[in-house]
């Protein structure tokens, strides 16, 4: 049994224009804005300190 698709190319909201149904503005740039997340590293006798056990 197969089921036979009813539509090819439609995908959520691809019956939208820009300008005429919403209003279409430009996303900043995802890279480069913040500064790269660094690792801290702790000791395992430091993060006993913090462990309630």
């Amino acid at each position: 049994m197969s089921l036979k698709k009813q539509y090819d190319d439609y995908s959520l909201f691809s019956d939208l224009k820009p300008g005429a149904d919403y209003r279409a503005f430009a996303l900043a740039d995802e890279l480069g804005r913040e500064p790269v997340y660094g690792a801290v590293y702790i000791s395992l006798g430091d993060l006993a300190e913090f462990l309630p056990f």
